[in-house]
C-alpha cells in the first residue's frame, strides 16, 4: 500500500477528518512490518507535508523530557541519554547505544524517565519497551501507564480496549454511570450511596486505579 506524502496527505486527512485516529493512519497507508499501525512515520511526514518538521536529537546531554534511558559506557564510565520519543524501533535504539559508546560494547542504563519499574534494568528488553511506549501514544496515555504498571505486563492494544472503563472523578460516579435506570428522575436515587454500592457490588468486579484527578477504572481480565 502507497504512503501518501506531501499535498496528498493533506487533502487525505481533510477529507476524513472524522475518522477514528488509527483509522486516519492505516488509510494514509503508514502501516508497519508487522501489520501495527506506525503513528510516527504518520505524523512526520503530516509534518514535513506542512513544513513544520525539525530533525530531532535522539542523543542528549541533559534528561529528556518525558521518555528516557541514561546509557553509561562501563569501560570508560562516560554516558549520555538517548531520547525515547525519537528513536522508536529497536534498531535505532541499537544505533544511537553505538554512538554513545564509540566502538565499545559493555555498557549498562543507570538512569530512566518516564519508563515503568518493571520495564527497567541494567541490561533491558528493548522491544518490550518499544512495543510498551508504542502502544501507550496511541491510547489514553495515562490509563495505559496505569494499568500496565497495576499488572507488571505491557498490555496490547486490544487487551487495554477490552478493559478500560474509562476516569472518573469518583468510584461513586462510576457505580451510578453503571446503574442508569436509577437516574436523576427516579425517586429511588436520593436513597442510593453510590460508594456502597461501588463496595458491595462493583469493587470486586473491577480494578480502580486512583490518580491525580479521579479513578481510572478497569475490568479485573482481558
Amino acid at each position: 500500500m502507497t504512503k501518501l506524502t506531501g499535498q496528498a496527505l493533506l487533502d487525505y486527512c481533510a477529507e476524513h477528518y472524522e475518522d477514528s485516529k488509527t483509522n486516519l493512519v492505516r488509510g494514509a497507508g503508514y502501516i508497519k512490518d508487522n501489520g501495527k499501525t506506525n503513528y510516527v512515520e504518520f505524523y512526520t511526514a503530516k509534518m514535513q507535508a506542512l513544513g513544520t518538521f525539525k530533525v530531532p536529537q535522539p542523543i542528549l546531554d541533559d534528561e529528556p523530557k518525558e521518555h528516557g534511558a541514561y546509557i553509561e559506557c562501563l569501560e570508560s564510565d562516560d554516558g549520555r541519554w538517548i531520547d525515547l520519543d525519537v528513536v522508536t524501533t529497536v534498531e535505532e535504539i541499537e544505533s544511537a547505544i553505538e554512538t554513545i559508546l564509540h566502538g565499545s560494547v559493555d555498557y549498562t542504563v543507570t538512569n530512566w524517565t518516564g519508563i515503568p519499574s518493571f520495564l527497567t534494568s541494567e541490561k533491558p528488553d528493548w522491544s518490550t519497551i518499544v512495543e510498551y511506549l508504542d502502544t501507550k501514544e496511541n491510547n489514553d496515555k495515562d490509563a495505559y501507564q496505569a494499568i500496565c504498571e497495576y499488572h507488571c505486563q505491557v498490555l496490547t492494544e486490544d487487551e487495554f480496549s477490552d478493559i478500560y472503563r474509562g476516569n472518573y472523578s469518583t468510584e461513586a460516579e462510576f457505580a451510578k454511570n453503571i446503574e442508569k435506570n436509577i437516574g436523576e428522575d427516579s425517586h429511588l436515587h436520593n436513597y442510593v450511596n453510590w460508594q456502597d454500592l461501588w463496595e458491595g457490588e462493583y469493587k470486586s468486579e473491577y480494578v480502580s486505579i486512583k490518580h491525580s484527578k479521579g479513578y481510572y477504572i478497569f475490568g479485573c481480565s482481558y
